[in-house]
């Protein structure tokens, strides 16, 4: 009976509890899952887009660029390369400031691997270059960003000797803002380089023949990160031990990893303090609940419930039913 009575006159406010109490707990799980994504990321995004495990640099003296590179892309814990030429070194802005390498310039891979096949390339605005236009352009959102530019922007750069009289220019539209692994800004690495893919048809309709001192290998390893003294040892033994490697995509990753951080402790503060709202909701709510049920203790216990039923409702009292009897 005391429970009908309960029932019927306060269902609202329990039901009301019970949906306050599910949406805080459905808050602070969406808050956990939401800091517990944003910690593996982006390395979700390099395996995804099947990112590279480490890029070669600059060339020693003594070591000719053209026969190094066709001798580590035959090294046998390379599982996966792309060769991407710098074709442009400097830029034109639609601001009218010429930007030189390596703030900004211009790259691409002949046979299409880099951005497609291996780093693969996710757009953000806009869409995908046409391999066949020899005009359009993709760029990188770090640099987009810090640019000013955005799809649709027309950047004009000097190929040939930019030292001649006259240099020669040619225009390139940017008709994607693109992310790849490599790309995002990370703590310790520098923000001062800036890349745009241009097309193999802008190469030969401009007539540009690429130095291999400008080349670098993007390199997929059979054994990923673990197979990188593997790939060193090759190195060394292959003669070319003194190839620079300016990117290891393991030290991007922990780079990165560092920069979000602040995001994903911010996400897990914010679930723990949804629980604790919550948690003194239900809290406060429940003890001034039991508080004004025991004003009915008496008149409860006076109709004969037994103390143990009353203080299953309410706070225990200073009498006993068996006193009331007597009465």
């Amino acid at each position: 009976m005391r429970l009908r009575s309960e029932l019927r006159s306060r269902w609202r406010a329990w039901l009301g509890l019970a949906l306050v109490v599910a949406l805080a707990g459905a808050a602070a799980v969406a808050t956990a899952a939401g800091a517990r994504r944003t910690e593996t990321a982006y390395p979700r995004f390099v395996q995804a887009q099947n990112g590279y495990d480490l890029i070669t640099g600059g060339f020693p003296e003594g070591i000719d660029p053209g026969p190094a590179l066709a001798k580590m892309e035959t090294l046998p814990e390379v599982a996966h390369w792309a060769r991407v030429d710098m074709v442009a070194s400097t830029a034109m802005l639609p601001s009218g400031r010429v930007a030189p390498a390596p703030e900004l310039m211009a790259i691409t891979d002949l046979r299409a691997r880099a951005g497609f096949r291996l780093n693969r390339f996710k757009v953000i605005s806009g869409r995908t270059m046409s391999l066949r236009a020899p005009g359009e352009a993709m760029i990188d959102f770090p640099t987009a960003d810090r640019e000013g530019l955005r799809v649709g922007s027309v950047i004009r750069f000097i190929v040939g000797d930019p030292n001649a009289k006259r240099p020669r220019s040619t225009a390139v539209r940017i008709v994607g803002i693109v992310a790849s692994p490599g790309q995002f800004p990370a703590v310790g690495a520098s923000s001062a380089f800036g890349s745009v893919y241009v097309t193999p048809a802008f190469v030969r309709s401009n007539r540009i023949r690429p130095s291999p001192g400008d080349a670098s290998l993007l390199i997929r390893l059979r054994h990923g990160t673990a197979g990188g003294e593997a790939f060193l040892r090759q190195m060394r033994a292959a003669g070319l031990g003194g190839v620079d490697i300016p990117e290891v995509q393991q030290v991007q990753t922990a780079g990165i990893q560092r920069s979000i951080r602040l995001e994903s402790h911010a996400l897990w503060a914010l679930c723990v303090l949804v629980g604790l709202a919550a948690f003194a909701i239900a809290g406060q709510s429940l003890a001034r609940q039991t508080y004004l049920d025991s004003a009915d203790l008496p008149a409860l216990w006076a109709l004969g419930f037994p103390a143990r039923s009353c203080c299953r409702w309410g706070s225990p009292g200073p009498r006993s039913s068996r006193w009331f009897r007597r009465a």
